[in-house]
């Protein structure tokens, strides 16, 4: 009993001690900071949740000696919560798209209850810094411009076209944060569902190919929605139901793309083309928008028709 008590102590203070070094590591290498997490999630996976909130206790504790709890505690609370989640669904043999679903929920808590430590612990506000530094940045380049005797007509059109970027980021300021969401999960469901399977954990679910992607209908009617709110929001001049609608609309426009691209890639292994076809194809989807909206528009279609599910009949893919 003593032996089976002492195993998972000891193995979650080595894995804390770990994940105290990744942190402190990752504030002086940025990408390095989006891992320090995840030997909390394999502790979670491997022993309980329990183990898990002890060992994440216990970091932010060092945390907040080493770095101060002023750097300490956003870091904690902006990804602890993906930790314990990743760790408590593996744990539970969740299958995949559970596993993500319900941390995506907890990585957008983190990313909020990072927001809100960051405002009320050092007074910096990150959606208005974020604008700040982007019209500094404009205003840098106009005077560039202007130094090397640019025309006035061509200062004003540029001032015009940099006031309504600046606008617009304003308003897509909370997908900028979404989108920083959705990577943080799915970096870091790809590296512990790796680590995991590599330390012998053997009931890890994984997600179905991409070729077999699909989202549910509701994302048509989420989509359809968000432009009647633009509509309203622009014309009647509700700012605030304009912002709602065009962040949804970026939202729903992303998944549509994501299973236009799923689509693509099904029909791809099922007429076996070249791999050129699919770089070629990833290459046009990142230089011209209209492209990438029309392969959204085809996974939205895919929702409702479901392509790919008259050809699994009759041939094995």
């Amino acid at each position: 009993m003593k032996n089976t008590k002492l195993r998972p102590l000891t193995e979650s203070s080595l894995l804390t001690a770990i994940t105290v070094i990744i942190a402190m590591a990752g504030i002086y290498i940025p990408f390095i900071i989006l891992f320090w997490t995840l030997p909390i999630t394999i502790i979670t996976t491997k022993h309980n949740l329990k183990y898990g909130i002890f060992s994440a206790l216990i970091a932010s504790i060092l945390l907040c000696v080493f770095l101060t709890p002023v750097t300490a505690i956003p870091l904690v609370l902006g990804s602890v919560p993906l930790a314990l989640t990743l760790g408590f669904g593996y744990n539970h043999c969740w299958s995949a798209v559970k596993i993500f679903a319900t941390s995506f929920v907890a990585s957008i808590i983190g990313v909020c209850l990072f927001l809100i430590c960051t405002f009320y612990l050092t007074g910096i506000n990150l959606f208005v810094d974020q604008l700040d530094a982007f019209k500094t940045a404009m205003l840098d380049t106009n005077e560039i411009f202007n130094s090397m005797g640019i025309t006035s007509e061509a200062m004003i059109d540029a001032q015009r076209q940099t006031q309504h970027l600046i606008e617009t980021l304003a308003l897509v300021l909370p997908m900028i944060f979404i989108l920083n969401a959705v990577i943080k999960l799915v970096i870091n469901y790809i590296a512990s569902s790796f680590l995991l399977k590599r330390l012998g954990t053997t009931n890890i679910n994984s997600l179905p190919p991409f070729r077999l992607w699909r989202f549910p209908k509701v994302f048509i009617y989420i989509y359809a929605f968000s432009l009647i709110g633009m509509y309203w929001g622009d014309t009647r001049s509700i700012t605030l139901l304009y912002q709602i609608a065009l962040n949804t609309y970026l939202c729903a426009n992303v998944l549509g793309l994501v299973q236009g691209l799923s689509v693509i890639r099904f029909f791809y292994k099922l007429k076996n083309w070249p791999t050129a076809v699919w770089i070629f194809i990833i290459i046009m989807l990142c230089l011209n928008m209209i492209i990438a909206q029309i392969i959204a528009l085809a996974g939205f279609f895919d929702m409702i028709f479901d392509y790919r599910k008259k050809f699994k009949n009759s041939n094995d893919v």
